[in-house]
């Protein structure tokens, strides 16, 4: 059996900030009083109002290498990822043409998907990174993989 903890005492707050450890589960509870005395009762099947989960890590993706060269101005790029709690929601990948300095957004992609074709220009040279988005809302560091073609 659970040990409950005080957390805000005789508060008129509506919402209040809790700062909770990665990978721990909180449960919370409140209840009532009046200016009479009058006490709510804790809340009984389940003896919580609600719990969630900390998710603080950001998911980690990477690019599939590439071969050095291709014939194809079509080829498929591949990536994968993974998250070590809440689970992978999107991957977002970009690419940067060597002609050009800025990396440019490619596409969106579910976490089921781990590939897609890329059209490119004859002679130029590709590089690919990908970001990933938890279920919990964290983002991956910029440019955390790339990959040359």
């Amino acid at each position: 059996m659970a040990v409950w903890i005080d957390w805000l005492l005789d508060t008129t707050a509506a919402s209040s900030s809790f700062s909770g450890e990665h990978g721990y589960h909180y449960y919370f509870r409140c209840r009532s009083h009046d200016n009479a005395g009058n006490i709510e009762e804790w809340p009984a099947n389940p003896d919580y109002d609600t719990s969630t989960t900390v998710d603080a890590h950001p998911p980690s993706t990477t690019v599939e290498p590439l071969p050095a060269y291709t014939y194809q101005s079509s080829f498929t790029v591949h990536w994968n990822g993974s998250d070590d709690l809440s689970g992978l929601a999107q991957y977002n990948l970009y690419y940067r043409d060597e002609a050009a300095a800025d990396w440019t957004f490619w596409l969106a992609s579910p976490p089921w998907q781990t590939s897609a074709s890329f059209i490119g220009v004859a002679g130029h040279t590709y590089h690919f990174c990908s970001r990933g988005l938890d279920n919990a809302g964290n983002v991956e560091a910029w440019l955390g993989s790339s990959v040359d073609w």
